[in-house]
């Protein structure tokens, strides 16, 4: 600390230090621009807290911790997303961020949110924190004549397309994402539920289309459209995301797709790992298949919270250390019970049979990695094979698949 100057951690309320923030955020990450900022920028920051670094009373440092819930492995978890951490170029190498993120872990604990997700700038700054990276999403983009199989299929029921503008859509689409999503994806941000002037900001120019079967949505889709016009005789459709209760109904989303043919010549969409994509298509020319560069990283933040009612078909029972620098609530010896169903875990004085960090428990719970490679990069002390066979057993390795950038 430089004599003469005081530093202080606040939380920011008011609308004019959040635009002060927001100016900082354009500096770091967009287009610096003289003009004022209008009230209706800051709808990023609704259902959010903003916390700031000052320095006698000049903002210097902030971030955004924002409010979701997650699915992890089928169960929903509150979730604290971090975004926009940013300095001013004066204040750098002085630990700001470093003390925002110490503050961050309190605010997110006291909120009783028992896991974190963030998009690192650089994972080794983040890895400081024990943030575990995982993955990050798939492109792919098909040439649309490959879907055109679709446009005769006809299967049993009442059947009918649905198509609405963002402001008319936000009900229905969230609705069907907390129905089918919790089953089908794991690491997927629930937005959903917490959502509120994002959800303007985040959809606007995107169009919604609605399968309905019998009078019900079983299938939607979040997509842009560029026709032919804009994209020099080729169009394009980007779908953003798209949920489906079956396989039919999921046919039905492609067949409202494939009936754009006349128009558009590519479609794209954000797909996970692991889905057998050439199963939907015919005679296709080319894929193209890109990957976001730089993973999802997450974090335990309330290891009971966060492992508690964790789906586990093997009943066992192990006792683990776990051991957090920056978290120090967690640091304990816990009792983790499978009854066939679910996980249950609670603080106990008996002896532990795994000695971890919390790296360890984080990427075992996210299946970011699998044993092996858990007890390779991080701290993972176990002379019982037996329980590392239950560990085998309760978090198999998972990719995240995650729609919403934050």
């Amino acid at each position: 600390m430089v004599k003469g100057v005081q530093m202080k951690i606040k939380k920011i309320m008011d609308t004019n230090n959040r635009k002060k923030f927001k100016k900082m955020l354009n500096y770091a990450f967009g287009e610096w621009k003289d003009e004022k900022i209008k009230d209706d920028e800051l709808s990023w920051f609704e259902n959010a807290e903003v916390l700031g670094v000052f320095e006698n009373k000049k903002l210097a440092s902030g971030l955004v911790l924002h409010d979701f819930e997650q699915i992890i492995r089928g169960s929903i978890k509150n979730m604290g997303g971090i975004g926009g951490v940013a300095t001013y170029p004066e204040f750098r190498n002085r630990g700001f961020v470093s003390s925002l993120m110490k503050k961050a872990f309190d605010v997110m604990n006291a909120n009783k949110q028992c896991v974190s997700m963030l998009l690192p700038f650089k994972e080794t700054f983040y890895e400081k924190y024990q943030y575990v990276s995982t993955n990050n999403n798939m492109r792919v983009e098909f040439d649309l004549q490959s879907f055109k199989h679709y446009k005769n299929i006809d299967p049993e029921g009442k059947w009918k397309e649905i198509r609405k503008e963002s402001r008319k859509a936000e009900k229905d689409f969230l609705k069907l994402m907390e129905k089918v999503a919790p089953d089908k994806y794991h690491g997927l941000i629930l937005y959903s539920r917490k959502i509120k002037g994002i959800w303007k900001k985040m959809m606007k120019n995107n169009m919604f289309i609605f399968i309905e079967r019998d009078g019900d949505i079983a299938a939607g889709a979040r997509y842009t459209k560029k026709g032919f016009q804009e994209m020099f005789d080729t169009g394009k459709i980007d779908v953003k995301e798209m949920y489906w209760e079956d396989s039919v109904s999921r046919g039905m989303l492609l067949k409202y797709f494939a009936k754009h043919l006349d128009q558009i010549k590519k479609i794209k969409f954000l797909l996970p790992y692991g889905l057998n994509f050439y199963s939907w298509v015919k005679n296709n020319i080319k894929i193209d298949i890109s990957v976001d560069d730089v993973p999802w990283m997450v974090r335990i933040i309330d290891v009971e919270k966060a492992l508690k009612n964790i789906p586990a078909n093997a009943e066992g029972e192990v006792n683990i250390k776990i051991e957090d620098p920056n978290c120090s609530w967690n640091s304990n010896v816990y009792k983790i019970e499978g009854n066939g169903k679910k996980l249950l875990i609670e603080k106990t004085d008996e002896d532990y049979h795994i000695n971890a960090d919390i790296q360890a428990i984080t990427a075992l719970l996210y299946g970011a990695y699998n044993l092996e490679e858990v007890k390779n990069r991080f701290k993972f002390e176990s002379q019982d094979s037996k329980k590392e066979k239950i560990l085998r057993l309760w978090f198999e390795k998972r990719f995240i698949f995650n729609t919403f950038y934050f």
